[in-house]
Protein backbone atom coordinates (compact mmCIF):
# COMPACT_ATOMS: atom_id res chain seq x y z
CA UNK A 1 0.00 0.00 0.00
CA UNK A 2 1.67 3.73 -1.04
CA UNK A 3 2.06 6.24 1.54
CA UNK A 4 -0.45 8.34 -0.10
CA UNK A 5 -2.94 5.11 0.31
CA UNK A 6 -2.46 4.94 3.59
CA UNK A 7 -2.52 8.46 4.85
CA UNK A 8 -6.10 8.52 3.10
CA UNK A 9 -7.02 5.22 4.84
CA UNK A 10 -5.79 7.00 8.29
CA UNK A 11 -7.47 10.67 7.45
CA UNK A 12 -10.73 8.49 6.91
CA UNK A 13 -10.41 6.50 10.10
CA UNK A 14 -9.95 9.56 12.11
CA UNK A 15 -13.00 11.43 10.48
CA UNK A 16 -15.08 8.38 11.26
CA UNK A 17 -14.44 8.42 15.04
CA UNK A 18 -14.58 12.09 15.47
CA UNK A 19 -18.76 11.18 13.96
CA UNK A 20 -18.95 8.24 15.68
CA UNK A 21 -17.37 8.50 19.55
CA UNK A 22 -18.52 11.42 21.17
CA UNK A 23 -16.18 11.02 23.88
CA UNK A 24 -13.13 10.63 21.84
CA UNK A 25 -14.23 13.76 20.04
CA UNK A 26 -13.85 16.04 22.63
CA UNK A 27 -10.56 14.50 24.17
CA UNK A 28 -9.22 15.06 20.78
CA UNK A 29 -10.40 19.09 20.97
CA UNK A 30 -8.71 19.28 24.11
CA UNK A 31 -5.60 18.07 22.75
CA UNK A 32 -5.93 19.85 19.55
CA UNK A 33 -6.39 22.99 21.50
CA UNK A 34 -3.10 22.41 23.81
CA UNK A 35 -0.89 21.39 20.91
CA UNK A 36 -1.71 24.73 19.08
CA UNK A 37 -2.58 27.28 21.62
CA UNK A 38 -1.63 30.90 20.83
CA UNK A 39 0.81 31.13 24.34
CA UNK A 40 2.55 27.82 22.82
CA UNK A 41 2.78 29.58 19.44
CA UNK A 42 4.24 32.69 20.41
CA UNK A 43 6.77 31.53 22.21
CA UNK A 44 8.22 29.25 19.66
CA UNK A 45 7.83 32.29 17.41
CA UNK A 46 10.04 34.19 20.28
CA UNK A 47 12.69 31.63 20.52
CA UNK A 48 12.66 31.06 17.04
CA UNK A 49 12.19 34.19 14.44
CA UNK A 50 14.92 33.31 11.93
CA UNK A 51 12.84 30.13 11.47
CA UNK A 52 9.11 32.08 11.71
CA UNK A 53 10.00 34.53 9.21
CA UNK A 54 11.71 32.11 7.09
CA UNK A 55 8.08 30.75 6.94
CA UNK A 56 6.34 33.70 6.88
CA UNK A 57 8.65 34.88 3.57
CA UNK A 58 7.68 30.77 2.00
CA UNK A 59 3.94 31.56 2.70
CA UNK A 60 4.13 34.55 1.01
CA UNK A 61 5.93 33.55 -2.17
CA UNK A 62 3.75 30.66 -2.25
CA UNK A 63 1.16 33.15 -2.16
CA UNK A 64 2.59 35.04 -5.74
CA UNK A 65 3.51 31.64 -7.19
CA UNK A 66 6.90 32.74 -7.37
CA UNK A 67 9.31 30.45 -8.79
CA UNK A 68 12.86 29.10 -6.54
CA UNK A 69 13.58 26.80 -3.34
CA UNK A 70 13.27 29.19 -0.91
CA UNK A 71 15.81 29.42 2.22
CA UNK A 72 15.70 28.06 5.09
CA UNK A 73 15.86 29.86 8.60
CA UNK A 74 19.72 29.14 8.84
CA UNK A 75 20.07 30.36 5.81
CA UNK A 76 18.32 33.88 6.62
CA UNK A 77 20.64 34.41 9.48
CA UNK A 78 23.44 33.49 7.69
CA UNK A 79 22.70 35.99 4.93
CA UNK A 80 21.97 38.46 8.00
CA UNK A 81 24.83 37.59 10.00
CA UNK A 82 27.71 37.82 6.56
CA UNK A 83 26.05 41.40 6.37
CA UNK A 84 27.51 42.45 9.57
CA UNK A 85 24.69 45.36 10.08
CA UNK A 86 24.99 46.85 7.04
CA UNK A 87 22.33 47.72 4.46
CA UNK A 88 23.02 46.98 0.90
CA UNK A 89 21.45 49.82 -0.52
CA UNK A 90 22.44 52.88 2.00
CA UNK A 91 25.62 51.56 3.48
CA UNK A 92 24.64 52.47 6.44
CA UNK A 93 24.99 50.49 9.96
CA UNK A 94 21.66 48.93 11.34
CA UNK A 95 20.67 46.64 14.29
CA UNK A 96 17.98 44.80 13.04
CA UNK A 97 17.88 44.08 8.78
CA UNK A 98 15.44 42.64 6.68
CA UNK A 99 15.61 40.62 3.43
CA UNK A 100 14.43 42.34 0.17
CA UNK A 101 13.65 40.23 -3.18
CA UNK A 102 15.67 42.72 -6.04
CA UNK A 103 13.25 42.10 -8.38
CA UNK A 104 9.83 41.52 -6.26
CA UNK A 105 7.61 38.40 -6.06
CA UNK A 106 5.07 40.50 -7.91
CA UNK A 107 6.74 41.33 -11.01
CA UNK A 108 7.94 37.62 -11.02
CA UNK A 109 11.13 37.66 -9.10
CA UNK A 110 12.37 34.52 -7.19
CA UNK A 111 12.23 33.39 -3.89
CA UNK A 112 15.76 32.49 -4.10
CA UNK A 113 18.85 33.23 -2.44
CA UNK A 114 20.29 34.73 -5.60
CA UNK A 115 17.27 37.41 -5.58
CA UNK A 116 17.63 38.39 -2.03
CA UNK A 117 20.18 41.29 -0.24
CA UNK A 118 20.07 42.51 3.10
CA UNK A 119 18.05 45.85 3.69
CA UNK A 120 17.02 47.88 6.53
CA UNK A 121 13.97 48.41 7.21
CA UNK A 122 13.75 52.01 5.57
CA UNK A 123 15.32 50.93 2.26
CA UNK A 124 13.33 48.03 2.13
CA UNK A 125 10.02 49.57 2.75
CA UNK A 126 10.71 52.38 0.22
CA UNK A 127 11.58 50.05 -2.48
CA UNK A 128 8.33 47.91 -1.44
CA UNK A 129 7.97 46.15 -4.97
CA UNK A 130 9.68 48.58 -7.33
CA UNK A 131 11.94 47.23 -9.43
CA UNK A 132 15.92 47.75 -8.28
CA UNK A 133 17.42 50.84 -10.76
CA UNK A 134 14.53 50.66 -13.40
CA UNK A 135 12.07 52.08 -10.36
CA UNK A 136 13.86 52.75 -7.17
CA UNK A 137 17.59 53.88 -6.86
CA UNK A 138 19.58 52.72 -3.53
CA UNK A 139 20.24 56.19 -1.58
CA UNK A 140 24.18 56.04 -1.50
CA UNK A 141 23.57 55.51 -5.85
CA UNK A 142 21.63 58.92 -5.99
CA UNK A 143 23.12 61.73 -7.07
CA UNK A 144 23.57 64.58 -4.02
CA UNK A 145 21.29 67.60 -4.09
CA UNK A 146 22.21 70.99 -2.67
CA UNK A 147 19.65 73.44 -1.13
CA UNK A 148 22.21 76.13 -0.63
CA UNK A 149 21.66 77.67 -3.39
CA UNK A 150 18.39 78.38 -4.62
CA UNK A 151 18.69 81.61 -6.02
CA UNK A 152 19.80 82.41 -9.81
CA UNK A 153 22.78 82.83 -10.69
CA UNK A 154 23.38 85.93 -11.47
CA UNK A 155 22.25 86.94 -7.82
CA UNK A 156 25.66 85.75 -6.69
Amino acid sequence: MSTAAKRSRDRERYHEKMRTDPVWKESEKIRLAKLHSPAKKAKWRKNNPDKHNATCARHRAKKCSAPGDGLSGEQRKQLIDDAKGICSYCGKFYKHLTLDHVIPLDHGGAHDISNLRVACRSCNSSKGTKILYEEWTPPKDRPLTSNTNKGNLEDI
